[in-house]
C-alpha cells in the first residue's frame, strides 16, 4: 500500500519528475516541466541531474526490458551516466533509487536497486496510474506479482494519522524558522524555508482530502502472479483474462447457493467496469511510452568541414542534416519554410540547399546576399544556429507523420485515445543553445523557442546561462499579457539551481518580473561589475 500511495501523491501535475536518491539530490521534489522550461543556475547545481532523469526514463521505457534499469547507452553516456554506482547518492545509505513522474495522464514511479559496478540496475517496483479511468497497474518484479486497481480518485488513499502529525511537525518547524529569520525575504535562505512550507501544506492537503475518501464499490483491487518472460502488454492481458475467469466461475457457484468470497465484490466491480478497457488503457500509455517523446540536443563542440560525413555519429550537424534528408523535408513544405524563415531570423542566409556526394558526405550550400557559400563558412554562430534549426524542423516533421487518427469503440465505449497521446506535446531538450551567438541573438532564440511551442504545440527544456534569453522571456510575457490573459496561458516556466540546496521556481508576473530573485552570480553579475567600475573611476579621479 505504501507504494501505491507514492504513486498517487505524485501525480498532481501534468508532465513533471521528481527522484530520491539520485546523484547528488537525496530528495528532489517534483518539478513540473512543459511549455518553455529554463533550467538556470550555478554549474554543479543539479541542472544536467533533473535532464538526466527525464532521458533515463526515457530511455526505460524505450528499451522495453522492464525488469531492468539501464544507465548505458549513447545518449545516456553523453549525459555522463554510466553506471548504478555513478547514479546512486553517495551520501544515503539507501540501496534504492526512486523516479515519480508524470507525463501527460499517467503517473509512473519506479523503485530499482543494483551493484555500483553495473551499468543497469534491477527494478524491484513500476507503478503506472492512469488519472483519466483512475486505474493503476503495479508490477512488481521481485514477487513477479501485478497489482490492478480502480479508484475513485487520485485522492483516494489510506492515509494513517500518524502521517499527518509529522507533518504538522514538520510545519511548524519550518514557520518557526521563517519567523526568527532575520534575512530579507529575497535571500536565497527565506525563499528556500518558503519553498519547503509550500511543498509541505500541498502534501498535507492531498493528505487531508485523502482521509475523507471512501472506497466504493465502483473500485476494484486485484493480484495475480505472471510470468517473468512476458512483456507488460502480455501480463496485463494475462490478467485481465484470469480475473475474468474467477469472476464467471465465482459467479456461476453462487447462483448454485454456494457464498461470495471476500474477493467478489472486487472481481464484479472489474467486470463491469470491463477488462477490455482495462487492457485498452494500458496499452495506449504502452504505445505513447515507444513514441518519440524526447529529443535531446546536447552542448558539443561543433566542427566546421566543408563535407559533412553521413558516418560522423559524432558531428551533431551531420546527423541532422542527415535527419532531414531521411525525413525527405524539401521546398515548398512547411518544415522547408520553416528553416528558411528562421535562418533570415538568425542572419545566416535566405535559402539552403544540401548535396549529397558520392552516397558519403553531405554539403550545405547558404544563399547569402545573392551569394552561394558553403555553411562551414558562415561561422561557429551560423552553424550553431542552423542545427538548432535543422533538429527542431526534424520534430516537427516526425509529430506530422506521427499525428493518426485516435478515436476507437472499445467495448461499449467510445475510448478517445487522443486524449492520451504524447506526439502532440514533444519534448525538445536543448543544453545551452547560446554557444557562440551574440547576444541580440541569443535573445532571438526565446522567440525562435516561443514561435514554435504556440505554432506547433512543442514543449522545450533549456539549460541555459544566458541572462539574454531569460531577459527576452520576461519581455515576451509582458508585452503579450501572458501572465493575466484569460485566452492564453503563459508557457514560461523558470527554475533556479544553486549550490548545496534544492531548486526553486521564479513564477512571471504580470509585467514581466519574477516573483523572486535569482541568487547570486547570474542577473547581479553585470550590474555588479558596472557599479564596481563607477567605483573604481571615482577613486581614481579624486
Amino acid at each position: 500500500m505504501q507504494l501505491y500511495c507514492t504513486i498517487q501523491l505524485n501525480i498532481c501535475i501534468m508532465n513533471k519528475i521528481g527522484f530520491q536518491n539520485f546523484r547528488k539530490f537525496k530528495d528532489f521534489p517534483s518539478l513540473e516541466y512543459g511549455g518553455i522550461t529554463f533550467l538556470v543556475g550555478r554549474n554543479n547545481a543539479g541542472k544536467s541531474t533533473f535532464v538526466k532523469a527525464i532521458l533515463l526514463l526515457d530511455n526505460y521505457f524505450k528499451t522495453q526490458v522492464f525488469p531492468r534499469f539501464t544507465f548505458s547507452n549513447n545518449i545516456l553516456e553523453e549525459v555522463n551516466v554510466v553506471t548504478f554506482g555513478r547514479a546512486k547518492n553517495l551520501s544515503t545509505d539507501s540501496k534504492t533509487i526512486e523516479f515519480s513522474s508524470q507525463i501527460e495522464n499517467y503517473g509512473i514511479n519506479i523503485i530499482l536497486t543494483g551493484e555500483d559496478d553495473k551499468s543497469f540496475a534491477n527494478v524491484v517496483m513500476l507503478g503506472i496510474y492512469s488519472i483519466q479511468e483512475g486505474i493503476a497497474f503495479i508490477f512488481d518484479f521481485l514477487s513477479n506479482e501485478i497489482d490492478i486497481r480502480k479508484i475513485t480518485s487520485a485522492s483516494d488513499i489510506v492515509v494513517d494519522k500518524t502521517s499527518l502529525e509529522n507533518l504538522d511537525a514538520q510545519i511548524q518547524d519550518i514557520e518557526n524558522q521563517i519567523n526568527s529569520l532575520n534575512s530579507k525575504k529575497t535571500s536565497i535562505e527565506y525563499i528556500e524555508l518558503v519553498t519547503q512550507l509550500d511543498t509541505l501544506n500541498q502534501k498535507k492537503d492531498d493528505l487531508n482530502e485523502a482521509t475523507i475518501t471512501t472506497k466504493t464499490k465502483e473500485t476494484f483491487n486485484l493480484n495475480t502472479d505472471f510470468s517473468s518472460n512476458l512483456s507488460l502488454l502480455e501480463i496485463v492481458e494475462g490478467a485481465c483474462k484470469f480475473f475474468t475467469y474467477k469472476y464467471d466461475t465465482e459467479f456461476k457457484a453462487i447462483q448454485q447457493g454456494e457464498n461470495a468470497t471476500n474477493e467478489f465484490e472486487d472481481l464484479r466491480a472489474f467486470k463491469e467496469f470491463e477488462p477490455i478497457i482495462v487492457e485498452a488503457i494500458f496499452s495506449h500509455f504502452y504505445t505513447l511510452t515507444q513514441d518519440f517523446t524526447i529529443a535531446y540536443l546536447g552542448s558539443s563542440s561543433i566542427k566546421q568541414p566543408a563535407l559533412l560525413s553521413v558516418r560522423d555519429k559524432n558531428n551533431a550537424l551531420a546527423q541532422a542534416i542527415h535527419e532531414i534528408v531521411q525525413l525527405g523535408i524539401i521546398k515548398g513544405e512547411e518544415e522547408y519554410s520553416f528553416i528558411t524563415k528562421w535562418m533570415k531570423e538568425f542572419e545566416v542566409g535566405s535559402d539552403f540547399e544540401i548535396l549529397f556526394h558520392a552516397g558519403e558526405a553531405y554539403e550545405v550550400l547558404i544563399n547569402s546576399d545573392n551569394q552561394i557559400i558553403n555553411l562551414s563558412d558562415k561561422g561557429m554562430g551560423s552553424i550553431q544556429a542552423m542545427l538548432l534549426i535543422f533538429r527542431v524542423a526534424s520534430v516537427i516533421r516526425k509529430i506530422k507523420n506521427a499525428d493518426k487518427d485516435s478515436t476507437a469503440t472499445i467495448g461499449k465505449r467510445n475510448f478517445d485515445s487522443s486524449k492520451y497521446r504524447l506526439a502532440d506535446k514533444t519534448t525538445v531538450i536543448i543544453e545551452e543553445p547560446e554557444l557562440n551567438l551574440h547576444p541580440a541573438l541569443q535573445s532571438k532564440i526565446t522567440d525562435f523557442l516561443f514561435y514554435t511551442n504556440q505554432k506547433y504545440k512543442i514543449d522545450f527544456l533549456i539549460e541555459t546561462h544566458s541572462e539574454y534569453m531569460i531577459r527576452r522571456s520576461q519581455v515576451i510575457v509582458a508585452d503579450q499579457d501572458l501572465a493575466i490573459s484569460e485566452l492564453s496561458s503563459n508557457p514560461f516556466k523558470a527554475y533556479y539551481f544553486h549550490d548545496e540546496s534544492l531548486p526553486y521556481a521564479l513564477n512571471y508576473n504580470a509585467d514581466g518580473t519574477f516573483d523572486k530573485n535569482f541568487g547570486k552570480g547570474f542577473f547581479d553579475e553585470a550590474s555588479g561589475s558596472t557599479l564596481e567600475l563607477i567605483k573604481l573611476k571615482r577613486q581614481k579621479s579624486s
